[in-house]
């Protein structure tokens, strides 16, 4: 499973900075906050508070709420604590349905 969303992560990942290469930040961007809005739906469908989730992935509060508003770029390892929190896929935060 976690080799497949790596592999899932690494796809998603070249696409959208393969274009911010070419000059186009806005879409590297885009992704952060489709991401971010993405955790957030998450987290209040499982009726958690910004404090809980972090706690649960052992994050600071303020740094989970910068990764929610997209302000704030982050590493797969990141993202792996905050869907293991969650309880999805990582997939699921890059949008898969």
């Amino acid at each position: 499973m976690l080799a497949v969303a790596y592999g899932i992560i690494v796809d998603y990942s070249l696409h959208y900075f393969d274009m911010a290469s070419s000059n186009s930040t806005s879409d590297a961007q885009k992704w952060f906050n489709d991401i971010g809005r993405t955790i957030i739906d998450l987290r209040k469908k499982s009726g958690m508070t910004q404090e809980d989730l972090a706690g649960k992935a052992e994050l600071d509060r303020s740094f989970l709420s910068e990764i929610e508003n997209g302000k704030k770029n982050f590493s797969i390892s990141i993202l792996r604590k905050l869907a293991q929190a969650l309880d999805v896929k990582m997939s699921v935060l890059l949008g898969e349905k």
